[in-house]
């Protein structure tokens, strides 16, 4: 699956200069001409990384970074602001704003295409942290004394979900002791119990993992996550 981009500009023709200029590179462009509508977007959707104009009428660039910022989807993707003034002011609010990267019109194709590539890293980035990928290996969930015996269905680095035999509190900390695939030794994060989906699954938070559990688990992520 290719990297995926929101572009927010109430300029018809600067969206699809844009969309002209960055396509070629192997990304997804969603094109979206009404802040208003990015927000929409934003609640249902996922985005690598984002090019807003700072200042559209209505819901403004500005505007929209906080939103990103406190999303729960995209909040550390990139975000890099196109706005006419160069001023320290604008500046200044752009990055208190939430911006990653600020650039002042115009801005020519050639420094356009270079930005994103330099990008790429930080969107692969930002895709292999929020990424889940399928994993089915025996856990073991210790929550309040007691093992709970089942099997993982998907992991990111972040935490993963799993099939567990008993029922283990909302926000209950836990242990989980599992293995990947081609990793010799056994994980063994703690972390506690996010939600609960409507199959009785649990999805575990993961705290702060160790160096090899995070390790692993990163190599599990990137030897199977296509760009």
């Amino acid at each position: 699956m290719p990297l995926r981009i929101m572009v927010v500009d109430d300029e018809p023709a600067a969206l699809r200069a844009i969309k002209a200029t960055v396509e070629p590179l192997g990304i997804e462009v969603l094109l979206v001409q009404d802040g208003r509508h990015a927000l929409e977007r934003l609640k249902t959707e996922r985005f690598d990384g984002f090019l807003l104009e700072g200042g559209m009428l209505g819901v403004d660039g500005f505007e929209l970074t906080e939103a990103i910022r406190n999303s729960t989807s995209s909040a550390t993707a990139p975000i890099v602001m196109i706005a006419d003034a160069n001023d320290v002011g604008t500046m200044r609010r752009a990055f208190r704003a939430g911006i990653s990267i600020f650039l002042t019109k115009p801005v020519s194709p050639d420094r356009l295409a270079g930005l994103i590539r330099i990008l790429r890293g930080p969107m692969l980035m930002e895709r292999r942290r929020r990424s889940r990928l399928p994993l089915r290996t025996p856990v073991k969930v210790k929550a309040g004394g007691h093992y709970y015996p089942g099997v993982t269905v998907n992991i990111g680095e972040g935490g993963l979900l799993a099939e567990v035999s008993g029922e283990i509190r909302l926000g209950e900390p836990v242990e989980v002791e599992f293995n990947i695939p081609g990793v010799g030794t056994t994980l063994k994060p703690a972390g506690a119990v996010l939600r609960h989906d409507a199959s009785g699954r649990i999805a575990v938070h993961f705290g702060r993992l160790s160096d090899s559990d995070l390790a692993a688990i990163r190599q599990y992520i990137i030897g199977n996550l296509k760009d």
